[in-house]
């Protein structure tokens, strides 16, 4: 039974999706060079690339807050592939929200 389990929660996440842990520790986010997307890296690679619905607005990034879709399995830790909404803290204490529209490998 348990294997049914595993084989129906592999076939829901879309092939070529972002399959790195939001928890996993040595990621690092940078923005696009077109402001457009976050690269996620992981060892000096580029692992998986979030684009977005807006340009990011020049300014120091203090923080990102990620929105993840519902989790179906809350045992299941959270990937980044859930991601449906991004925000950006700025140092001047503004921030912009962007839609993710996909979420997958480079």
């Amino acid at each position: 039974m348990r294997t049914i389990f595993l084989l129906l929660a592999a076939a829901s996440v879309p092939a070529g999706a972002c399959e790195l842990n939001t928890t996993e520790p040595g990621i690092v986010a940078r923005i696009s060079s077109n402001r457009s997307g976050i690269e996620l890296l992981k060892n000096d690679a580029t692992e998986c690339v979030i684009s977005l619905d807006c340009e990011v607005r020049a300014g120091e990034i203090k923080g990102i807050d990620y929105e993840l879709a519902t989790l179906v399995a809350p045992k299941i830790a959270p990937k980044f592939h859930q991601v449906r909404r991004v925000t950006f803290n700025f140092a001047e204490g503004g921030a912009q929200t962007c839609a993710a529209t996909t979420v997958g490998k480079p």
